[in-house]
């Protein structure tokens, strides 16, 4: 019971301290109004949405430990950082193609 309760307070201290997860929450939240009434596959899109949530996490985590261990301007720790941003990047970009894919294969 314990890693659960220390998952949801993880994920509620993002949702609390990250202004990029709660856009991303709020665009989830719209994609599956929208795929819901145009009735796309609904699993796709709760997979796609759930891998940025959990990219954006992972990004923040990784942002927390570089702050942590170096808190001075360092051109590696900005290159870790740039890195991890650009995953979560991808992901969204991949993840607005699948969304594009599904809605153009609809009218098919």
């Amino acid at each position: 019971m314990k890693m659960f309760r220390d998952a949801l307070r993880g994920i509620a201290l993002c949702i609390r301290n990250e202004r990029n997860i709660r856009i991303h929450i709020i665009l989830g939240v719209v994609a599956i109004i929208t795929a819901a009434a145009i009735q796309l596959n609904m699993g796709i899109i709760l997979l796609v949405i759930s891998s940025v949530l959990s990219s954006e996490m992972l990004n923040t985590s990784i942002e927390s430990i570089c702050n942590f261990v170096h808190s001075d301007e360092n051109e590696e720790v900005r290159n870790i950082k740039d890195i991890a941003a650009g995953a979560v990047l991808i992901n969204v970009v991949v993840s607005v193609l699948v969304g594009a894919y599904l809605c153009i294969t609809l009218g098919r």
